[in-house]
């Protein structure tokens, strides 16, 4: 069937360009420029469009790209100054040879590179720009100027059109200038409407207290920026109460929180999220807390067990006393030792009551507390283990991002009308030791945005550890997609390098309409050699790779896919699959000239799918997909008997096809030998496949594809884990044959008359 008319919109427009005042961007790992809004090539053309001035501050800075756009402005007679954070120059605490490369490489341009000198963090990720001029602008947000936190890791940054913007990150920037980090800044207020720069006195023990102020007549607040027709307040650590802030936001939530983050430690805001959260237990009594916290403000002075507490309606507050007895309470809730409260309030408040807001556990007090659903995401390498595991034993339906790097974003939503974002951990180390920055937009449509294009789909793409409920279900649905596994290739002439699984999108179209709502785009598709990760029984586990589109070395360029100007790593329309049309899952070892002899087939299937013969180099070639993985080499390694070949697509990891090694074929005695070599020696499969001979998928059950969406388990013996979500749509026996024709070319394998 031709469809020419498809090229109408394959090659979708890979830059993007907004001229409003707030604009945001992020990454959806492995895919580097989701809808033109990727972080490493608006980073690059900010930079590239500076005029006047760059004046950064970033925790890493090694992204090569990067490094080259900072470079290109100092040339062209930018003046260009950067802090970032000294211990990623000491070789006893990181392996830190690319960011002495990209610090040498950038001095030696005349960029000025200043490490920080403060005994914490130099932990923010900002950039002013041409702060002097009509133009001024400020980059900020979660996302470190590395090729991991750009293209492995998921990130989220704003860009503020706003001279009063830059002029406030620039107040907190040249504090670092003059060699002050950390808890040697001063504090940043609006003093009477004035941006005011605060000392912190000598003796204080933590932060601003409230001899800082004495002798101030005229009103102080945080510092609120209105940038277009939104107002965004800004908070720098550790001089800003910012715990406060989150906490309160968490309380006031009415309708739903959504969070995001790479840790989550900090006792305050976890405990917090689990006072508010409506689940089984808490859906019939949902009114059981009053949430209290020391002070308003940070210069406020605590005397005499004076705290606020929220009202009946959860979210306003007033001045109430509390007995010895819930004083005692808070203490050991919140860290406090017996010989602290010994020497009473005043020298107790110490580090963990200065910038604090704290609540009794459920239960203790009463009062009435709003229960409102919670959804979250971790980063799934371990920093966040510990109140993943209470979230889950209070049946809040947390997950552990799928990425194959980290989860990097810092992110809370409430009532999807306010964002709490910025390089702040939600950690006791991000508010009392680190430099940081934060900031909280109240904006019902643009908060909404950031959760519809970010949120959604990195839940529907995390690792579940629950089994949700109906109404969850429907609450993140997606529709079933035409992607099968069509061909594997165990051995090829070239060994493991050699290696592929096919995909064949077996929808047709007759329509423009009609194709591009069966397109499927592959990224973010898993394709794992087992079955569900991170479980502790091995036989229940297996091994991720990752896809991304086509086959492309994203830092060495060695097809020349990547836009030099735009700096992202992918063709966004390499990662459609058409109706009709075949891709391979290979390894970061296959080459291209692997399938040469096959060109004038596959040009022939092109020419039929497209109306027309390949032209760009990349059209010669069937897509190739690999890991997002440097270290994954070839496809289908570590197999074993009892694994899996199997396919998803980002909606609780339903399965889109899958080839089943024991439950199609029959389980195998041969324990833990190699699957491969199973398959090849013949075994109970009777296969004896031959070298570059290919299994082919000769069937594809529809019926199967159609079913109604369930959950169910998988499980060997007595272990199951409850993981699988939406019906099978893998095949028997009967429907995998060897190809006859020992063909390792998409779409031209043997098929069954």
């Amino acid at each position: 069937m031709k469809k020419s008319f498809l090229f109408l919109w394959v090659f979708l427009s890979c830059g993007a360009s907004w001229s409003s005042p707030i604009e945001f961007y992020y990454n959806v790992p492995p895919n580097d420029n989701p809808h033109g809004r990727g972080l490493r090539p608006n980073l690059i053309r900010e930079i590239d469009s500076a005029e006047k001035s760059l004046e950064g501050a970033f925790y890493q800075i090694s992204d090569p790209k990067i490094v080259d756009a900072f470079i290109r402005a100092r040339k062209r007679g930018v003046s260009v100054t950067l802090t970032t954070d000294g211990e990623w120059y000491d070789p006893e605490e990181h392996n830190v040879t690319d960011y002495v490369v990209a610090r040498e490489r950038l001095e030696a341009a005349g960029v000025a590179v200043l490490p920080d000198s403060g005994g914490g963090l130099n932990h923010n990720k900002y950039l002013i720009i041409d702060r002097e001029t009509s133009s001024a602008r400020v980059w900020m947000g979660s996302t470190n100027a590395t090729h991991q936190c750009t293209f492995e890791n998921g990130n989220v940054s704003f860009l503020f059109r706003s001279r009063e913007a830059a002029n406030l990150f620039y107040q907190d920037f040249s504090q670092m200038l003059e060699g002050k980090f950390q808890n040697k800044k001063e504090g940043l207020f609006y003093v009477g409407g004035q941006l005011t720069m605060i000392p912190d006195l000598p003796g204080t023990k933590s932060g601003l207290e409230s001899k800082d102020f004495e002798g101030m007549t005229e009103p102080l607040s945080y510092p609120k920026v209105r940038v277009g027709d939104t107002e965004v307040e800004f908070y720098f650590s550790p001089r800003h109460n910012i715990q406060k802030q989150v906490v309160e936001a968490l309380y006031s939530a009415q309708e739903s929180i959504h969070f995001a983050t790479y840790t989550l430690d900090n006792a305050m805001v976890y405990q917090a999220i689990m006072n508010k959260a409506l689940t089984l237990d808490s859906k019939f009594e949902p009114y059981n807390i009053y949430p209290v916290a020391l002070r308003e403000e940070p210069w406020e002075n605590i005397t005499g067990g004076k705290l606020r507490v929220a009202q009946n309606d959860g979210t306003t507050f007033d001045n109430q006393s509390i007995s010895a007895e819930q004083w005692n309470e808070l203490y050991q809730l919140f860290g406090g030792t017996e010989e602290q409260r010994k020497k009473g309030t005043e020298e107790a408040a110490g580090k963990f009551y200065t910038a604090a807001s704290y609540f009794y556990p459920a239960g203790k007090m009463g009062g009435k507390m709003t229960k409102v659903p919670v959804y979250g995401v971790l980063n799934r390498l371990g920093s966040s283990k510990g109140p993943y595991q209470r979230f889950l034993q209070m049946g809040i339906p947390v997950r552990f991002s799928a990425f194959r790097g980290a989860l990097h974003h810092k992110f809370m939503i409430i009532d999807r009308r306010i964002l709490i974002l910025g390089s702040y951990n939600f950690s006791s180390s991000a508010e009392k030791d680190n430099d940081e920055s934060a900031i909280i937009i109240r904006d019902p449509e643009l908060v909404n945005e950031v959760y519809e294009e970010v949120f959604v789909n990195m839940f529907k793409n995390a690792y579940p550890e629950y089994v949700p409920e109906d109404e969850e279900l429907g609450k993140f649905s997606h529709e079933e997609k035409p992607v099968a596994i069509s061909e594997i290739l165990f051995d090829s002439k070239q060994g493991t390098a050699g290696r592929y699984v096919e995909l064949h999108n077996t929808a047709t179209c007759k329509t423009i309409k009609e194709c591009e709502q069966k397109a499927v785009d592959l990224t973010g598709w898993k394709f794992w050699n087992g079955n569900i990760p991170w479980h502790e029984n091995q036989k229940l586990s297996g091994n991720t790779e990752e896809l991304i589109s086509y086959y492309n070395d994203p830092l060495e360029n060695k097809f020349g896919l990547n836009d030099p100007e735009k700096a992202h790593f992918l063709r966004p329309d390499l990662q459609i699959l058409w109706p009709g049309e075949y891709g391979l899952i290979v390894g970061r070892d296959f080459e291209p000239e692997f399938l040469d002899e096959f060109l004038a087939q596959y040009e022939a299937q092109f020419q039929e799918i497209y109306g027309r013969k390949p032209k760009e180099v990349f059209e010669k070639y069937p897509k190739l997909f690999v890991s997002s993985d440097l270290l994954d080499r070839d496809v289908g390694a570590g197999l074993l008997p009892y694994n899996f070949v199997t396919l998803f697509y980002p909606d609780k990891f339903t399965i889109a096809d899958r080839f089943d090694v024991n439950a199609s074929f029959g389980k195998s005695e041969m324990g833990a030998s190699d699957f491969v070599d199973f398959l090849l020696k013949g075994n109970k499969f009777k296969l004896n496949l031959k070298r570059d001979q290919s299994l082919e998928r000769v069937h594809i059950d529809e019926s199967k594809r159609n079913s109604d969406r369930k959950t169910y388990a998988q499980g060997y013996g007595g272990d199951y884990a409850l993981y699988w979500y939406g019906s099978p749509v893998y095949s028997g026996p009967e429907d995998w044959e060897p190809n006859q024709n020992e063909s390792r070319t998409p779409g031209f394998a043997y098929e069954s008359q």
